[in-house]
This record gives C-alpha cells, structure tokens and sequence, in this order.
C-alpha cells in the first residue's frame, strides 16, 4: 500500500478507528482492574430489565440509523451521482445544462458543517456507550466472562444475553458510525469508491483517467476563436485573438491550428490552463495577432484543436468552422476528428516556454 493511500485512509478513517480502539482499550483496563473483587449478587429481575433497556436502546438506534440513510443518501449522494453520470456522458446536455450540472454537483459534494457535529457527538456517545454499557454488564454478572466454567444455568445463560445485546449495541453503533463517515467522505451510493470533488472533475489529468467518454466532453465544452479588427486609432489597424474557453478546467494543454483551402497552416496558438478561478466560469485568453494573419482568412479556412493530458497523449480533435462578419472572424466548434497517429503538435507543448497562450504566424 503506498503512503499517498494509507494518508488517504487515516484521513477519512483515523478518527473513528481511534474512537474504537479506546473504546476496547478503556474495557479491558476496567476489567484488568476490577476483574477480581467480589461483587455482591444481583437479582436476576435486574439483568432482565437491563435486557429489556439494551433492547430499546438498540431499536432506537435502528430508527436513527434508518431516518439518516433515507435523507442523506436518497437526497444527496444520490443526486450528486446521477449529475455525476451525466457528466460523464452528457451526449443530451447543453453547455448550459452542464455548467448548472457542475455548479449543483459543488454543493452537493461540499462538506456538510451539521453532519461533522453529528458525526463527532456520536463518536464520543460511542465511547460512553462502550465503556459505561460494558462496564455496568460486567457488574451486574459479576465479571463472569472472565471465569467461564461450562456450567449450564438460567444464570449463565442471563449472562450470556448480557454480553451479545452489549455486542450488538457495539455493532449496531459500529455501523452507524461507518455509515456517516462515509457520508461525510461523500462515498458513491450506487458503485465502489468516492465521489470525486468538482475541482477533480474539472482537471483535465483526473477525468482523462476516468471511465468517461472525454472527447464528448471536451467536445461539448471546446473553446471558441475569435479573431477581431480593433477600430481604427491614428490610422493604425490592430487585431487581436481571443480564445473564450464556455468551461474553465485545469491542466488543459491546446494546440489551435487554423488552415487556409489548401490545408496549409496559416497560424497556430497553443497554451495550458494550470487552474481554475470559480465551478463553472467561463475563460478568456487573448494577445495580438499580425494584419497578414487575420486578413487571410476566408469562408474556405477552417481550424482544428487538439487538447492534451499530462503525457501528452490527444484526448480529442475538434474540426473548427468560421464565421466571417465585417470587423471578426469566429471559429466554432463542428464536428469531432478522428485523431492522427502521427502528431506534431505535441512537441509544441513540451517546447513552451510560458503557460499562458502563444502564437505562431506561418
């Protein structure tokens, strides 16, 4: 088991693990101590009635226990699931629909304050319970766990309820315990493992690494070109390129080629996105651009984007389309591209210099 996973377990496990092992350390030491003395006989009316408050005690537990997963598991973890699915395949999403998706997704997963409390209260009644409940059977049978003898009696057998209701308390409370942990650690409802927070889902390296159809995704959330002709200023032309990315993700490394009617590269820009500012907000980039470069575009131009994992490894190509207007040129995204075995761009990325977005004129 490697470091990273074992802090991962004691982060969301070390406190209860804790509480548990004190629990069985606190027993022990009281029956160390007091193991031996002579304890005046209890009426067996007594441990009946002690049963019989065990009993309602574990009942009620069920209750708690049943009323917490109906609300925070139907209503939250389940929720935050289903956007998580259609996250991971919005083939019937809209830009919009995944942006309020991500947004909704964030306070679903967010760390619930109330939950913690709950948690920890009933950590520490957990302890009590161990230790009082435990302690008190242990007196009312005289510590006859210890000095086990064979003997058959109604005594015996009194006894022997004693310690598997006390058992089952431990148990029950047990997994109520692990039930709200793994609430609180936001645990999937429907498969294995956790659901993972929104900044992961809108890293470029985890989702590529996920069962996700990713090029959809990039797809659905591929930037857009824009070239623009500032106004005139001293009789001076300017132009400038603004790349508007509709989702802001991390580690999200492009390469934007754009392509006369012959197929030959009239410029490129490439960058890497390190982080994100706010869930769902939308990005732009932009620098100049050179006169020649906008003034060569035309309706038979189209452009391409690629974008990258960490290994440098394609994800998707994305065909681009222009739309001319009299003062800009805007590339929009339109259909997918079977992406090439042989790909030049990539050395690009390894070549940069900056993380922000540069050009290149050809």
């Amino acid at each position: 088991m490697s470091l990273l996973k074992l802090r991962e377990i004691l982060t969301r496990w070390g406190t209860f693990l804790f509480v548990i092992f004190l629990s069985i350390v606190a027993v022990l030491v009281i029956v160390y101590i007091y193991g031996d003395q002579d304890l005046s006989k209890v009426n067996i009316n007594d441990k009946a009635e002690l049963l019989s408050w065990i009993y309602a005690g574990i009942m009620s537990l069920v209750a708690i226990l049943t009323i917490f997963v109906t609300f925070s598991y139907e209503h939250k973890l389940i929720a935050a699931t289903e956007i998580l699915n259609s996250f991971y395949r919005p083939y019937t999403l809209s830009l919009e629909e995944l942006r309020h998706g991500l947004i909704k997704y964030h306070s679903l997963t967010a760390k619930d304050r109330l939950l913690n409390y709950i948690y920890f209260i009933l950590l520490l009644l957990s302890f009590l319970s161990f230790v009082f409940w435990g302690t008190i059977i242990l007196i009312y049978s005289k510590f006859s766990i210890l000095r086990l003898n064979g003997t058959l009696s109604v005594e015996s057998i009194v006894d022997f309820g004693l310690y598997s209701f006390w058992f089952l308390m431990a148990t029950i409370f047990i997994l109520i315990l692990f039930v709200i942990n793994q609430s609180r650690n936001n645990k999937n409802p429907l498969t294995k493992g956790y659901l993972p927070i929104v900044n992961q889902l809108l890293d470029v390296d985890f989702i590529s690494k996920q069962n996700i159809d990713i090029s959809e995704l990039l797809y659905k959330t591929c930037p857009i070109v824009e070239l623009y002709s500032n106004p005139v200023e001293n009789n001076l032309n300017s132009y400038e390129l603004n790349i508007y990315f509709p989702i802001m993700m991390k580690n999200y490394r492009y390469v934007i080629n754009i392509f006369n009617h012959n197929h030959e590269i009239i410029f490129k820009c490439y960058g890497t996105i390190l982080d994100i500012f706010e869930v769902g907000m939308m990005h732009k980039e932009s620098l100049d651009l050179l006169e020649d470069a906008f003034v060569s575009i035309n309706e038979n131009c189209y452009g391409e984007i690629k974008i990258y994992n960490q290994n440098l490894d394609a994800l998707t190509r994305i065909r681009l389309t222009p739309e001319i207007k009299r003062d800009s040129v805007t590339f929009t995204p339109q259909r997918k591209v079977k992406i090439s075995t042989h790909d030049n761009d990539k050395s690009i990325l390894l070549q940069q210099e900056s993380i922000n977005i540069q050009y290149e004129k050809f």
